[in-house]
Parts: C-alpha cells; structure tokens; sequence
C-alpha cells in the first residue's frame, strides 16, 4: 500500500488548525499509512505551540511563503504521495482511498473539487465550475495530490510565485501528465471572502488570472495581490 504524506503550511492559524487535525484525525482510513506535517511560516499567533501538542503531527518551520513552506514540507515527507492542503480546507471521508485508487490506476497528480462552508448562489455558482480542469477553475483550495516521482521530476514549486503558485505548478503538472479532477468534494473556508466582499475578491482573483495568462511576472502580480488584498 502507498504512503501518503499531507502537508499543510500554515501562517497565523490559531483560530482554525486545531479543527482541521482534528477532522484529519477522525477521517484518515486506518488501512492507510499516512503521516500529517504542517510547514509553519513565521506565525505570530498560538499556531505552533497548538500544533506541537498533536502527537501525531511533525512540525516544521520555514520562513514565509507557501511555496518555501511546501517545499520544505515536500522534502520531510516519507510518503510515495504528498498530498498538499490549506489550514481552511477540510477533505471528505474516504479522500486518502480516493487519492491511493487514482494514483493506483496511474494518475500521477490530481485535486478534488471544491464547495464553500456557506451555501449561497455566488458560493454555489463558483464551486460548480471546480468540476473542469481550466485554471480559472482550480488552485490550491481544492487541495493537491502528486506523486513525489512526479514533484520532484517538475521541481517541485516556483518559489518566485509568492502569489498563485498553486496556479503555476498545476500547469507543469498538466504538461507533464494526465491530471485528475476527483468527484469527491473538499469544503473551504469563505473567511476571505467575508473580509474584503464576495464579489470584489473575486474580481481580484479573476484579473490576476488575466495578468498570468498576458505574461504579468510574479513579482508583477504579488504586488498587485499587495495593493488590492491587505490580509
């Protein structure tokens, strides 16, 4: 049987990780090995002295950035597959036998699709469309599964994409192989969007699309992310 390694970077978590281990806990099948680790990239909150206490967590410390911290992740794992996945994002029942069964009739990578914890039409609208491998429709709120062969093989992620390097390592993921949508639904938080307005952020996220798809540089897009989104 595959090993499974989760990786979860966190930043200023307190609020939230508690719950997620705790669902990880609760719905990892016994009959797969699988390891949790949790990258933390310079929290100033209670995230690490909370996660530390999981015994059956490894912790780990990167300086900021999701793709360093899931980089460093990437490196610690024992697992034949990573599986990489938000503080806010909460997997189904039975996500770690889907990830072995589709790694197992030779899907090297792939994600799940995606609904939102509040059920409105906008959330509604926007999670119907996880279905389709576009990238407009995929990103790292659907979680991501990739055989270590095949991470290592791509170099793992940009780390010059502060910004949408989850939209920037799926497309060499595309490239490389054929890349799977799973049926199965993750749940994500809406938390940003009930900061900055459902409509305006993604809006932002839209255009910063636009600006990849034009050739806008990383650094070019991290300082409009900056300019536009203050959290």
């Amino acid at each position: 049987m595959l090993q499974l390694s989760i990786i979860i970077p966190t930043h200023n978590e307190a609020e939230g990780i508690t719950k997620l281990l705790t669902h990880l806990q609760k719905i990892r099948s016994q009959n797969i090995t699988s390891e949790i680790i949790v990258v933390d990239g310079e929290s100033t909150d209670q995230t690490t002295t909370l996660v530390e206490s999981r015994k059956e967590v490894i912790t780990l410390n990167s300086s900021k950035g999701r793709a360093k911290q899931l980089n460093v992740g990437a490196r610690k794992a024992e697992g034949e597959i990573v599986y990489f996945l938000h503080a806010d994002t909460f997997p189904p029942k039975g996500f770690d036998e889907a990830i072995i069964k589709a790694v197992s009739l030779d899907k090297q990578a792939g994600s799940f699709r995606m609904t939102f914890n509040k059920k409105t039409f906008f959330f509604n609208f926007w999670s119907w469309f996880t279905r389709f491998k576009w990238d407009i429709a995929s990103g790292g709120d659907q979680s991501l599964f990739i055989t270590r062969t095949l991470f290592n093989q791509i170099g793992g992620f940009n780390e010059e994409w502060v910004v949408m390097e989850d939209i920037e390592i799926m497309s060499r993921i595309k490239l490389a192989t054929n890349y799977i949508k799973l049926p199965q639904k993750v749940i994500t938080s809406t938390r940003k969007y009930d900061k900055l307005g459902a409509v305006k952020l993604q809006t932002i996220f839209s255009i910063m699309h636009i600006k990849k798809i034009v050739g806008v540089a990383p650094e070019g897009l991290y300082a409009y992310y900056k300019n536009k989104i203050s959290f």
